[in-house]
């Protein structure tokens, strides 16, 4: 049983990808999902709430290899597929981040950057920071795939591996985050006493 509930799920999984790269976002249902895993409707809705979480689980993947940026000495041959794999497949890639998918799609990824990120916390202050610098990393690295998939700027895929790791880096700099911390909690000190 639990072996056919694997297969049920991954045929779910292996229909919503091979529809996501044929069709548009929006062209793609669970009715035509469920024919093609060729499973019942009610089996999808047994793993899944909506067509939305099986694009994030498929995106998780790329979206762990993004969020392992800042605390890479270097980006890797993995995102190197991803940025190429993006790149591959621009014109959906710039529906799905500009469309209200794309809101999902950074939430998702700052929640990655979140468990990667506690790891450079150096305090209390820091740890309470980094829900907003997961948000600046994930809003700058989508910014960037946006902007060179719409072909605002020509760069090739390594790089764009390049510059999304830099950018992650220099956002998540232990040393920077700690100063930038202490810079906001003597600002809200200041703030907070009239008499400065």
């Amino acid at each position: 049983m639990k072996a056919q509930r694997r297969t049920a799920r991954s045929a779910l999984l292996d229909a919503f990808a091979e529809l996501a790269l044929s069709r548009r976002y929006h062209e793609v249902g669970v009715g035509l999902i469920v024919e093609k895993a060729g499973v019942a409707r009610s089996t999808f809705y047994y793993y899944f709430n909506a067509k939305d979480e099986l694009l994030l689980h498929n995106l998780k993947p790329m979206m762990s290899a993004l969020a392992r940026l800042p605390v890479s000495t270097e980006p890797g041959p993995e995102i190197d597929y991803w940025v190429a794999h993006i790149w591959d497949h621009r014109l959906r890639t710039r529906r799905m981040f500009d469309g209200p998918i794309g809101r999902k799609i950074a939430n998702a990824l700052a929640g990655e950057l979140q468990k990667e990120l506690r790891t450079l916390a150096v305090d209390a202050v820091a740890d309470r920071v980094t829900p907003l610098l997961a948000e600046q990393i994930a809003g700058s690295m989508l910014s960037l795939l946006r902007a060179w998939v719409a072909g605002r700027a020509t760069a090739s895929a390594a790089e764009i591996s390049r510059m999304l790791w830099w950018g992650a880096r220099a956002h998540a700099d232990p040393a920077a985050h700690a100063t930038a911390t202490c810079t906001v909690v003597q600002d809200q000190a200041r703030v907070s006493d009239p008499y400065t």
